[in-house]
C-alpha cells in the first residue's frame, strides 16, 4: 500500500535464475496499476536526501539471484485504486533471454514487507 496521501508505491521481488547464463531483468508490466511500472533504484544524496533513479535493466546472474528491497533496486508503480490488504497484484516480468515470467505480489502495510518462501 502507498504511504502517506500518495497512490505511488513499490513492488519487490526475490528473482532466482537456475540456468547457465546470466540474464537480465529489461521490463515490468501490471494490468493492475494505473499508469507506468517502471525499475528504480533507492538513492542518497551526500546531505541525506532519498530519490529514486530510474534503471532500465537489472542483472540476474546464472545461479543465482536479484532481491529486491526498499533500500535498491524496486518496482515503482501506482496502487490501484481499490487496493485492499492481502489483495494479489499480477505482474510480469520481461527478461532479456529468457522470455516473460508472470508472477503476483501480495499488497502489505508500508514497512512490511517480508521475503516470500
Amino acid at each position: 500500500m502507498p504511504y502517506g496521501d500518495t497512490r505511488d508505491t513499490a513492488a519487490f521481488f526475490r528473482i532466482t535464475n537456475s540456468g547457465d547464463a546470466d540474464d537480465r531483468l529489461v521490463r515490468v508490466e501490471s494490468p493492475g496499476v494505473g499508469g507506468e511500472v517502471t525499475l528504480g533504484r533507492h538513492r542518497t544524496t551526500g546531505a541525506g536526501a532519498a530519490y529514486r533513479d530510474p534503471v532500465d535493466s537489472a542483472a540476474v546472474p546464472a545461479h543465482g539471484s536479484l532481491t529486491m528491497s526498499p533500500h535498491g533496486l524496486d518496482v515503482i508503480l501506482r496502487a490501484g485504486a481499490r487496493w485492499e490488504l492481502g489483495d494479489p497484484v499480477p505482474f510480469t516480468l520481461h527478461f532479456r533471454r529468457s522470455g516473460p515470467v508472470r508472477v503476483e505480489a501480495i499488497v502489505v502495510s508500508p514497512g512490511d514487507v517480508r521475503a516470500s518462501p
